[in-house]
């Protein structure tokens, strides 16, 4: 097995010499694969938090790089700020620093978005996910301002992601290359739903010391892997999690054939996951429930999937060869 450490090498080039920063020590150089997980409910709507610690533990166990939590998979606006606080403490706890766990602080106030960041710093997470506003539609300018605020502010490395599925608009290639000069900012998840703009940020981005672009589109990560993405993320490790960290492998060693075998097998989770009726978090769920993992269940509104949807995910598993887990 293949354990792969989140890491982020510190922006020395840009420090004044000899001054002192309180987080340099934690950051590292970004690399791996990434899982977006989400987050297990009881069935009365309240919390797993055993569900969760399972499923931080049996990920560890997978090779996996690192660990996202309360981002879009987490349904973060579905948790009270208490609740977010509790799942960055356990998942910090389960981890116990065999992988790089990275807090999804996102908000539509900034003011939120860093006393969030104030309590994973806390609970010691070892960076930040922040998404630009939800529902508010910022200009460029707002969102520049945003950003900026919380930089300044905030002690963990940062990765801005750029999720235009869900916040309703993309944030452009300069407005990116420019948040990259900011010394809090070490990556963006680049999750637009055009290769070109990942390509671009890549491309734009390479003489930036300490910056690095990671993908967030799980149905090219190959492909984003060869071209110059420094990490990947995706769910498909829960469900075939050692051959993703082989699809990692396959783009270091530059094995096509066998990436390119594997990629097929995750757009597969992936396609199943459009053709279904229902949320992507909540077909996550019953995905994982199927492999016996600690899926639970949804909170409302989010309701049980149909049984039409069910099926569709069961054909899927037994497609792409979806094992119980051990």
């Amino acid at each position: 097995m293949h354990l792969f450490i989140l890491h982020i090498e510190p922006k020395m080039a840009r420090y004044p010499p000899g001054r002192i920063y309180a987080w340099e020590n934690r950051m590292k150089e970004m690399k791996g694969y990434i899982v977006p997980i989400f987050t297990p409910f009881n069935r009365d709507g309240s919390i797993d938090h055993g569900a969760m610690r399972q499923n931080v533990s049996y990920l560890i166990d997978e090779g996996i790089a690192g660990i996202t939590l309360t981002g879009s998979f987490g349904e973060f606006p579905l948790l009270s700020t208490t609740e977010r606080v509790g799942l960055y403490e356990i998942a910090v706890d389960e981890a116990a620093g065999r992988c790089t766990i990275i807090a999804g602080t996102s908000d539509a106030s900034t003011d939120t978005v860093i006393q969030l960041s104030d309590a994973a710093t806390k609970c010691g997470a070892d960076g930040l996910m922040i998404v630009p506003p939800p529902y508010m539609l910022p200009s460029e300018r707002d969102l520049s301002n945003h950003f900026r605020q919380i930089a300044d502010r905030v002690s963990l490395p940062i990765t801005v992601y750029n999720n235009p599925p869900r916040t309703g608009f993309s944030m452009s290639t300069d407005l990116l290359v420019e948040l990259s000069g900011l010394d809090r900012i070490v990556s963006v998840k680049q999750s637009s739903q055009n290769f070109f703009d990942l390509l671009e940020l890549i491309r734009l981005t390479t003489d930036e010391p300490g910056f690095w672009v990671t993908n967030g589109q799980e149905h090219w990560a190959f492909p984003a892997l060869m071209m110059g993405a420094q990490a990947t993320y995706g769910v498909s490790p829960l469900l075939i999690g050692r051959e993703c960290i082989d699809l990692y492998d396959c783009a270091r060693r530059g094995d096509v054939q066998r990436g390119r075998a594997i990629q097929l097998k995750v757009n597969m989770i992936r396609a199943a996951l459009r053709r279904c009726k229902a949320t992507p978090a909540a077909c996550i769920r019953e995905l994982s429930n199927m492999r016996g993992l600690a899926g639970g269940y949804s909170r409302a509104p989010i309701t049980e999937l149909s049984a039409e949807d069910k099926q569709v995910l069961r054909d899927a598993s037994e497609v792409v060869g979806i094992t119980p887990a051990a």
